[in-house]
């Protein structure tokens, strides 16, 4: 019989706790493994604190970090990195609040098209361009009228006075590393996709030579596995791509936030957004994007704002 020490003293199991003690410790080792995979494939995430699926374990996504680097620089036709001292701060700020053990670093290159990406593994480019915007829309606030946001709903309005450039670029560079921190991962798309393919040419090719009739069990099983599980990986991660705007927004606010910046600098870049690009795309290719509208985008981030930003100004008359 076993004995087990309580408050200092033994105490002796009876038969009933011992084979309870024996029955637990079973089926936790029989389960372990099953439990290990299940993390290691639907993961709780550090930000949201909800699971998701993950294709990329984070090991692989730093060993690939640095060669999917250099194919986005080369596929963006970017070649002159330029030093800015700056943007480096604001970062070294944000990275400090990261959840992910990642390698995050920005890069910016001189390009005359508007540029933000993120690269598996860390790395975030933008563009002199992009910068350059951004600079110009928050020192001429006042003649493109951008005095503030006003929410249809309620009719708060909420004042862009002193949001600053970087309060505008932190937010900005907060929603990129969120495609990180979050793991909205373009690699595990394509990897969905690429298994979906084989999925389906592994389907086509059955069909093909009349052969589903004569499959074993066994066939049949790895047959319904492939044409249903697969398919349905895909369409999550497609879900979840089609998502990853509103998630980085918002997520990307409470992360500027914690590192010091004004949380409204999102709502003013949704500003820079409807100015420099919605209104100046056709309006059939708007309503085929996946992502919300920047109108959209800002009555989604105005609850958070509101709450981290006390003092709303009342709307003006």
């Amino acid at each position: 019989m076993s004995i087990s020490a309580v408050d200092g003293e033994t105490e002796a199991l009876n038969p009933l706790q011992e084979e309870e003690s024996f029955l637990t410790k079973t089926v936790n080792a029989l389960a372990a493994p099953f439990i290990a995979f299940a993390n290691l494939v639907y993961p709780v995430n550090p930000v949201t604190k909800m699971r998701h699926l993950s294709l990329l374990p984070e090991w692989a996504e730093k060993a690939l970090g640095p060669a999917l680097y250099r194919f986005a620089v080369y596929t963006s036709g970017l070649s002159k990195q330029v030093d800015s001292p700056k943007i480096d701060a604001i970062a070294k700020k944000l990275f400090f609040f990261t959840k992910r053990n990642l390698p995050y670093e920005v890069k910016v290159f001189e390009n005359d098209l508007f540029l933000q990406d993120y690269v598996d593994g860390g790395k975030i480019l933008l563009s002199t361009r992009s910068i350059d915007v951004i600079d110009y829309y928050t020192s001429h606030k006042k003649v493109w009228g951008l005095e503030g946001y006003n929410d249809p709903e309620t009719g708060t309005f909420i004042s862009y006075e002193g949001v600053t450039r970087e309060d505008v670029i932190a937010a900005f560079i907060s929603s990129l590393i969120i495609l990180g921190e979050v793991k909205l991962s373009g690699t595990e798309f394509l990897l969905s996709l690429g298994i979906s393919l084989v999925s389906s040419v592994f389907l086509i090719e059955k069909i093909a030579a009349f052969t589903i009739v004569n499959l074993t069990v066994r066939e049949s099983v790895v047959l319904l596995a492939t044409s249903f599980t697969f398919p349905a990986v895909f369409i999550y991660f497609f879900k979840k791509l089609g998502n990853w705007s509103s998630i980085s927004e918002r997520y990307g606010v409470l992360l500027a936030h914690k590192a010091g910046y004004d949380p409204r600098g999102a709502l003013f870049l949704q500003e820079i957004y409807q100015l420099e690009f919605y209104e100046n795309r056709p309006k059939l290719f708007n309503k085929l994007q996946l992502a919300p509208s920047p109108k959209e985008q800002q009555a989604a981030l105005f609850r958070e704002i509101k709450a981290l930003h006390p003092q709303p100004k009342a709307s003006p008359k």
